[in-house]
């Protein structure tokens, strides 16, 4: 945790600024191992934590974290004018613009985009190890889940039933509700269950994720029920092999956008990119979308810890959709798939 401090003051001296001020509870826990919500303020010195009465019970024994009860932003300013910090860095996407106006009559502030999210993006062994926990609770439930899904049951009754397993298993929580599409909804990348029944020869798409210890997982399989056609045996493979060559493609100092144009090419080449509507994966960590973006768009380079998910897709409109997500680790020149799920493989 003091390692993400000194990150976190490593922002401070690019900027020449005294203190970053966030609202956002995702940066709490990040800098402070707190679930709670309140305002962070990372000073030079140590981290000062602005809390409601609700949460200043909460444990934490870090040294350098100071928590402070203060129920309005008034008292608030108060206590960072006591700090002595006179210019401050903050996040251009977090601050409501009333809360912005109200800091800037007393302190000279400075945009910093994205900056802590870059810091978050390379992941520490302690997150990598709650992340590899989430993402095998996950595994579990789905393990679970699987023999139920079959012809006659409801997308709904699949969903319901992802969701208390994943937390039979351990998580706190779902990661997000999830995602249980068939037949030709699964042309519907993020499509809401309903009750249509799993038919024979239908696709399902099944898209979720655990949360545990703060941290989420996102995966997502593609199960064919029943009859096999050649085309939907055509479109799997192209969508399992896609994925295949982007995973292959991470590694520590190439481009994202390179990883995106692995899957991108590979399903030109078989006619299909037109179909491939969306990016090729995202960060995971205390949020379940986080840097790096994997796409075409993407300047990021790729680094060592870095977490994110490769999930190509080809989504044919009125016919069906198939979308395989597996999240991978950055581990030098290959990337570490996590809790990989033995049954999937080519038709």
């Amino acid at each position: 945790m003091k390692e993400r401090f000194l990150k976190g003051k490593e922002v401070l001296k690019r900027y020449d600024a005294d203190a970053f001020f966030s609202p956002n509870k995702v940066n709490i826990r990040y800098f402070t191992g707190l679930d709670a919500e309140g305002f962070l303020l990372l000073a030079q010195d140590k981290i000062y934590l602005f809390l409601s009465p609700l949460y200043c019970m909460l444990e934490q024994n870090l040294e350098f974290v100071e928590k402070i009860v203060c129920e309005n932003i008034k008292a608030i300013k108060q206590k960072i004018k006591e700090t002595g910090v006179e210019k401050i860095a903050y996040d251009n996407g977090e601050l409501s613009v009333v809360l912005y106006e109200d800091l800037k009559q007393n302190f000279e502030m400075i945009g910093v985009k994205d900056e802590v999210r870059k810091i978050r993006m390379i992941k520490d062994e302690e997150e990598i190890k709650k992340i590899k926990r989430a993402a095998s609770i996950a595994r579990n439930a789905f393990m679970n889940v699987f023999p139920y899904v079959k012809p006659g049951r409801t997308e709904k009754e699949i969903a319901d039933e992802l969701s208390y397993q994943i937390r039979k298993c351990g998580a706190d929580r779902e990661a997000f509700p999830p995602i249980v599409a068939s037949g030709v909804n699964t042309a519907i990348p993020h499509f809401t269950p309903s009750d249509k029944r799993i038919e024979d020869g239908d696709f399902v798409v099944i898209d979720f994720g655990a949360c545990a210890d703060g941290y989420n997982s996102d995966c997502t399989y593609t199960l064919l029920m029943g009859r096999k056609t050649e085309e939907k045996r055509e479109v799997y493979n192209a969508v399992f092999y896609a994925q295949i060559h982007a995973i292959e493609a991470a590694y520590s100092g190439v481009k994202a956008s390179d990883v995106d144009k692995k899957a991108r090419d590979y399903l030109r080449k078989l006619n299909y990119d037109r179909y491939f509507i969306h990016s090729t994966g995202h960060g995971i960590g205390l949020q379940v979308h986080e840097l790096p973006n994997v796409s075409s768009q993407s300047d990021t380079i790729i680094e060592d810890n870095m977490v994110f998910t490769v999930e190509p897709g080809v989504y044919i409109p009125g016919k069906f959709g198939v979308r395989l997500e597996q999240m991978i680790r950055i581990n030098g020149k290959r990337a570490e798939m996590i809790a990989f799920a033995p049954f999937a493989e080519a038709m």
